[in-house]
């Protein structure tokens, strides 16, 4: 527990210098519009991703911890890290990616308690009018979105999103998940399931603080209701993902989820483009009901199967391998 605690409060100092720096270097703030600024946005918030791999790393290094990449079951690192980081595809791999499609439609459907949905077809016209305007460019657009059915496009999007998960979206959340569900998760190996999940979870939510409050990130109205959202939205989507874990005996479906996440979840914002970040999005109140009935379903579920809820994160892995 000293360990994780330690890493915890490193990371979340570095994360705060590191924005702070590149918010005073740029003047970035969350409100700039211009492609530069943007660009820069986007390439810092792709290396903040990785800083929870980084401090991990270093940690280890410093305290010379052997078989750092291991997948043994021998030595100090391996031990406690259970091997969670062998490549070891299994279908329920598949299944905690699917939840996050299955996850998003659910939100969807509580977002109508917030706002009026809309066909996608007619969100995206009203993108590339105010976009494009009056122009050839945006009537060959337009021309396009009329030959596809708006359940196409949803399918399609949802499938593209899969692809985006178990690929280039993996490899970006991979960054944070060697921290979360990897180095974590084996300096909490004595602990029960759920306090894990929720220790983890917070230490997650509130890392995001910084690029909340410093440069609007998911909630550029709403910053300082942003951070605690967050915090409630990894609290939840953290047991998913821990889950999948300690089911798979592999933190590689953690990432595997967050890539889907981060790929699919942006679509409730195209049914209800006139919500708000804090209500009908999946980082909002729907997403949070959302969330907040898949774990009562895995909960529901491992009571009858696993019992991976009841057990330690030691024990539940030590099933996984028998």
């Amino acid at each position: 527990m000293k360990k994780a605690v330690i890493y915890s409060v490193v990371l979340c100092a570095v994360s705060w210098l590191a924005a702070l720096a590149f918010c005073h270097a740029t003047g970035f703030d969350g409100t700039q519009t211009d492609i530069a600024t943007r660009s820069a946005y986007t390439l810092f918030a792709t290396a903040y991703m990785f800083l929870p791999l980084v401090v991990a790393l270093v940690m280890q290094l410093l305290g010379r911890e052997k078989h750092l990449f291991s997948g043994r079951k021998s030595g100090h690192t391996a031990a406690e890290d259970m091997g969670l980081l062998r490549f070891r595809p299994r279908w329920s791999w598949l299944v905690g990616a699917l939840l996050v499609p299955a996850t998003v439609l659910l939100c969807a459907a509580v977002a109508m308690l917030f706002a009026e949905p809309i066909a996608l077809a007619d969100t995206l016209r009203l993108q590339i009018a105010a976009t494009l305007g009056d122009t050839p460019a945006a009537a060959e657009a337009l021309a396009e979105i009329e030959a596809v059915p708006s359940w196409v496009m949803a399918v399609g999007s949802f499938i593209s999103g899969l692809l985006a998960g178990f690929t280039v979206n993996a490899v970006a959340a991979f960054g944070e998940e060697y921290g979360w569900r990897y180095y974590l998760v084996g300096r909490l190996r004595s602990k029960k399931f759920l306090p894990t999940a929720l220790f983890i979870g917070a230490v997650w939510g509130i890392w995001h603080a910084p690029i909340i409050l410093l440069m609007g990130h998911n909630y550029p109205n709403d910053r300082v209701l942003g951070v605690a959202m967050m915090v409630v939205m990894c609290l939840l989507l953290g047991v998913v993902e821990l889950y999948f874990v300690v089911k798979s005996g592999s933190m590689w479906p953690s990432a595997i989820i967050h890539g889907t996440f981060n790929a699919c979840s942006g679509m409730t914002l195209l049914w209800y483009p006139t919500g708000s970040a804090t209500t009908t999005a999946m980082t909002g109140v729907a997403g949070m009901v959302a969330l907040l009935l898949v774990c009562v379903v895995l909960w529901l579920y491992d009571r009858k199967r696993e019992r991976i809820f009841a057990s330690t994160i030691e024990q539940a892995l030590n099933k996984t391998e028998n």
